[in-house]
C-alpha cells in the first residue's frame, strides 16, 4: 500500500500528503498518510517507529527524476523500495542504460 500510494504520489506530483511506512512495537508494517499542513506538527508516533518518510521534498525529488515515460512507474516503485531498505537509489539513467544493452 506505501509503495502504490508514493509511487501515485511521486508520478502526480502531489505534495499534498506526508507519507509514513511505520512499524509497532509487536513488528506490524502500517500505512499512514497525514495532509503535509499537519506533517510540521507533532505527530504522536509514541509506540510506533518510522521506516520510510516522503514528504513534499523527497515527491519532488522522485518526480523530477522518474520523468513521463513507460519506465517511470516501474522505476519509482523499486526506487522507493530502495529507500525503504536503506539502499542506494539507482538513477533512472542508469536502469535505462542496464535494460538497453
Amino acid at each position: 500500500m506505501f509503495v502504490a500510494a508514493v509511487t501515485h504520489s511521486c508520478l502526480t506530483n502531489d505534495q499534498t500528503k506526508v507519507h509514513y511506512l511505520l512499524e509497532s512495537h509487536d513488528g506490524m508494517k502500517k500505512y499512514l498518510f497525514v495532509p503535509a499542513l499537519v506533517s510540521y506538527r507533532e505527530i504522536d508516533l509514541i509506540n510506533d517507529r518510522i521506516l520510510c518518510k516522503f514528504d513534499h521534498n523527497m515527491i519532488d525529488k522522485f518526480h523530477i527524476e522518474a520523468g513521463n515515460d513507460e519506465l517511470s512507474e516501474k522505476w519509482l516503485e523499486g526506487a522507493i523500495q530502495q529507500v525503504i531498505n536503506g539502499e542506494e537509489v539507482m538513477s533512472k539513467e542508469r536502469v535505462e542504460s542496464l535494460y538497453s544493452k
